[in-house]
C-alpha cells in the first residue's frame, strides 16, 4: 500500500495501527506494513481550550463578482453624456417643424427653408452618430462588466 493520498491515524491497538483511508475506510494495518507506508511525516491536531465549534456561512455580495474599474466608469459616463446630448437634439425637433411651418412655408421664405432643412439635416447626422457611438460605448462597458463578473468568480 502506498500513500498516495491524505490518511489520518486513528490509534494504536495490539493487532496494529488504525487509520481512516478516505478511499477505502477504516483499516488495520500490521507494523511491517504500517512502517513500509508511513513517511516520517505526522501532524497532530488538537483543539485548544479557548475552542469554539462555529457554522459559519460564506456570504456573497454582488460587490465580490463586479468590478467598477476606471473604465467601466468612464464608459457609463460617456453613455451619460452622450444619453443627455441625445436627448437634447431630441427635444429640438418639434422646435424644428414649428419654425417650418409658421415661419419658413407660412410666410413663402425658401431661403428659410433651405436652411432649415440643411439644420435639420445635421441634426438628424448628430443624433445618428450619437446613437451609434452610445450603443458601442454601452458595449464597451457591457464586455467589461462581463469580463469582470467572470474574473470575480474565479476569484471566489
Amino acid at each position: 500500500m502506498g500513500v498516495q493520498a491524505l490518511r489520518r491515524a486513528g490509534e494504536v491497538t495490539r493487532r496494529g495501527y488504525v487509520i481512516f483511508d478516505p478511499v477505502i475506510g477504516e483499516r488495520t494495518l500490521g507494523g511491517d506494513e504500517f512502517s513500509r507506508a508511513f513517511t516520517g511525516v505526522a501532524l497532530e491536531l488538537l483543539p485548544g481550550s479557548a475552542f469554539k465549534r462555529k457554522r459559519e456561512r460564506a456570504r456573497l455580495d454582488i460587490s465580490d463578482l463586479i468590478r467598477f474599474t476606471p473604465d467601466v466608469a468612464r464608459g457609463l459616463v460617456q453613455a451619460l453624456v452622450l444619453s443627455v446630448l441625445l436627448e437634447g437634439a431630441t427635444l429640438l425637433g418639434p422646435y424644428y417643424m414649428q419654425l417650418t411651418r409658421d415661419e419658413a412655408i407660412g410666410k413663402g421664405d425658401r431661403d428659410l427653408l433651405f436652411g432649415l432643412t440643411g439644420g435639420f439635416a445635421i441634426l438628424w447626422t448628430f443624433n445618428t452618430l450619437m446613437s451609434l457611438l452610445r450603443a458601442f460605448v454601452l458595449q464597451y462597458v457591457a464586455n467589461t462588466l462581463t469580463f469582470s463578473i467572470k474574473a470575480g468568480c474565479s476569484t471566489i
